[in-house]
């Protein structure tokens, strides 16, 4: 599905802040690597993320389910919709906005295929927007040894 293949781009994007001294080589390597790089994965993706403090506990469970979705659509053997009950139950497990959130702004779709794309949009949004957040933090100078 398209809107997994967003979030590990914006996840990758995220992830890569926080390596300031890795070139486009160590990217491939830990990223690529033709899949077989360390954070080639989605799921390593998320842990990562998580790990570094870029995304939350509930962040970390709707991407997982995302990630979950998107396996059932990719990996059956039969046509799959989000009215299937493997789908609709993962989709019910996603969490909606914080009230007050910028997001619960907009109307919330009681549907399994809206409550999913919301979540995508809301998720990707919020890791697109971590750079700019991300710069904003005060980091220590690595003081330079004599």
């Amino acid at each position: 599905m398209t809107a997994a293949a967003f979030i590990d781009f914006a996840l990758q994007g995220a992830i890569s802040l926080h390596l300031p001294n890795a070139t486009e080589r160590h990217r491939k390597d830990l990223f690529d690597c033709g899949g077989a790089g360390p954070l080639s994965s989605i799921s390593a993706k998320i842990l990562m993320a998580h790990a570094l403090g870029i995304i939350s506990d509930i962040e970390r469970e709707d991407l997982d389910t995302i990630r979950i979705i998107r396996n059932n659509f990719a990996h059956s053997m039969i046509h799959m919709e989000f009215s299937d009950e493997a789908v609709l139950k993962e989709c019910s497990a996603l969490h909606e906005p914080d009230e007050g959130s910028f997001m619960s702004r907009i109307q919330w779709e009681d549907d399994p295929k809206s409550r999913f794309v919301y979540t995508v949009g809301a998720l990707f949004f919020r890791l697109s927007i971590y750079e700019k957040e991300f710069s904003m933090l005060p980091r220590e100078r690595p003081t330079s040894s004599p």
